[in-house]
C-alpha cells in the first residue's frame, strides 16, 4: 500500500522559494510529487490536468477506468480542455 502526504508549499517556505521553484518553475499550485522506484527518484508533476492524466494512467489497473475509450469522446474532451485552458487565467 502506498502512503500519501498532503503538504502545503509553506513547508518549503512558499511558492516562490528556490526549493519550490526547483520542483515547479512556474511557482504555482497544484504540484504532485511522486517517488519513482525504480527510476530517477522524485517526479514533480505541475498543473491539475497533467496530474489527473498521470493518476488515471498510473492507476488504470485499479477500479473502473475514467478514461474514455472512444475516438470521438477523446476528441471532444481534448477540445474542451483546450477551450478551458485559454480562459483559465481569467478564473483566478
Amino acid at each position: 500500500e502506498e502512503e500519501v502526504s498532503i503538504v502545503s508549499p509553506m513547508a518549503l517556505g512558499g511558492l516562490k522559494t528556490p526549493e519550490y521553484l526547483a520542483l515547479n518553475p512556474q511557482g504555482k499550485m497544484p504540484l504532485l510529487t511522486v517517488s519513482e522506484t525504480p527510476g530517477p527518484g522524485l517526479l514533480a508533476i505541475p498543473e491539475s490536468d497533467t496530474i489527473c492524466r498521470y493518476l488515471l494512467s498510473r492507476y488504470s489497473d485499479i477500479g473502473p477506468s475514467f478514461l474514455p475509450d472512444d475516438v470521438r469522446s477523446n476528441l471532444i474532451a481534448r477540445l474542451h480542455d483546450m477551450y478551458i485552458t485559454t480562459v483559465q487565467g481569467c478564473l483566478y
